[in-house]
Formats: structure tokens, C-alpha cells, sequence
């Protein structure tokens, strides 16, 4: 099963020392001697303590001492260490290990031709965890101590120019669907109802000279900077355009 080199030999020196040792002090993780995909069982004799560290250098060993298929499989189990980290896991990824990891990704794809079967099956689980983490997003509901936290932390902050320059960039031209078109025309529709009854319940409250001047400054504060000539020019064909668009109102004139 194993090829009997020097990383053979590495490799049982890790174990060995490891069995001597006993439980870590530190975080450790439980490996299998003889890995399960090689026919390796969850046995006390099969599992042994290793560190985060021995336990990665113990995978890139087994892919030195195998061959063929067991040496593909013993790729893809080192490469797994060096995605998602667990929580426990309080170890960084040298930039080594994590070039390493890079070398045996090519590696595994060099040469390797899917067929349409496959291809279609891989497309088909990419769009289906895309829409779960786009629904998980978009229909993640925080708790109020959350939206609490999140609302202090953007008080007070202001966007700088470039910021809201390239704002403007990622949403020209972005077109919406029709779900999130109703969606936002119910949220707007509810905001003007809750503005109707703030205004009818602050109906006749008078406000004292002071408060007048803080809500004179603000608004002067405020107050909007006229607008470039190009602003001007871009909001006026865009009233036209809607113009013509809800009177129906189509142009004779040929150019």
C-alpha cells in the first residue's frame, strides 16, 4: 500500500512520537494511520493525536509514499486542510503551505477533460449554492441588537467622492427584476404610510425657539449644492423619457 522511502519513515516517526505523547496540550486533531479511503478503520490502533501542524505535514507525507489513485486521493485530503478552517482551529496558513496547496490544485485539474454529463452536474451545484448564499443574504433576518449595533456603527459617516463615484458605476445600467420591483414599491409604499401617520400624530405640537433654530441649521446644513450643467442636462431627458413613455407620445420627425 505504502512505497517504503524516506517519507515513509518521516512519517511513522510523527505517529510514533505522537502515541508516545499522548493528548496535546494545545488543539489537536484525531488522524487515521491508514487513511479510511485506503481501507483504514476507526480503531484505537488506526487513530492517533496530532497537532494542527504534524497533522498537515503527516497528509503531505502520505502523498510522497503512495501512488496512482491512493496518491489522487491523499491530494485531495491535503488540499482539504487548506480551505474552510474550522472553529477551533486558531492556526494561520503560512504562505507556503498555502503556494503548496496551489501546486497540488493544478495539479489534480492538469489534464483532467469532464464529460458533458459532468460538466453539467458541476454548473448545476455552483448555480444552486450561489442562489443559497444570494436567498441567505437577501432574507437574513438580524435581531434588533444587531441592526442596533450596525446603525451606530454608520452614524456620522461620511462617503467620500470616489466612494460614491463608483457606487454610481456598479449600479448604472443594473437592472432589477420584477420580484424586487414590487418588493421595493411595497417597502416605499409603507414608508409613505408611516410618514402620514407621524405627521397626523405631530399634528398642532408646537416647537420652542430653540428647537426652531437647531431645525434651521440642519437644514441650511443641508442645503444642496446646484447642480453641473451635465446634471441638468441628464435630468431633463430623463423627465422627457418618462414623459413620452407614460402619455405615449411618439415623434413623426425623421432625421
Amino acid at each position: 500500500m505504502f512505497i517504503r522511502n524516506k517519507y515513509y519513515r518521516w512519517y511513522y516517526q510523527i505517529v510514533d512520537r505522537a502515541r508516545r505523547r499522548g493528548q496535546p496540550n494545545e488543539y489537536y486533531e484525531k488522524h487515521h494511520i491508514i487513511p479510511a479511503c485506503l481501507g483504514g478503520i476507526n480503531s484505537e490502533f488506526n487513530i492517533v493525536n496530532l497537532t494542527y501542524r504534524e497533522h498537515y505535514i503527516a497528509h503531505w507525507l502520505l502523498t510522497k509514499m503512495t501512488v496512482g489513485k491512493a496518491r489522487q486521493s491523499m491530494f485531495y485530503a491535503l488540499f482539504s486542510m487548506t480551505g474552510t478552517p474550522k472553529i477551533n482551529r486558531k492556526i494561520k496558513m503560512t504562505s507556503r503551505w498555502l503556494i503548496r496547496a496551489g501546486i497540488i490544485r493544478g495539479q489534480l485539474s492538469k489534464g483532467r477533460i469532464h464529460t458533458k454529463e459532468s460538466r453539467l452536474k458541476i454548473s448545476q451545484a455552483a448555480k444552486s449554492r450561489d442562489n443559497s448564499i444570494k436567498l441567505n443574504w437577501h432574507y437574513k433576518k438580524h435581531s434588533e441588537e444587531s441592526k442596533s449595533k450596525m446603525s451606530l456603527s454608520h452614524r456620522g459617516k461620511i462617503l467620500s467622492e470616489d466612494h460614491i463615484e463608483k457606487i454610481r458605476q456598479k449600479n448604472t445600467g443594473k437592472k432589477r427584476s420584477l420580484e424586487f420591483g414590487l418588493k421595493m414599491r411595497e417597502i416605499n409604499k409603507s414608508k409613505v404610510l408611516q410618514m402620514s401617520e407621524l405627521g397626523k400624530s405631530r399634528k398642532g405640537t408646537k416647537h420652542s425657539e430653540e428647537t426652531k433654530s437647531k431645525m434651521s441649521l440642519s437644514a441650511k446644513s443641508r442645503k444642496r449644492l446646484p447642480h453641473s450643467e451635465e446634471s441638468r442636462l441628464k435630468m431633463s431627458l430623463a423627465h422627457l423619457a418618462r414623459f413620452k413613455e407614460k402619455s405615449g407620445y411618439t415623434s413623426c420627425m425623421k432625421g
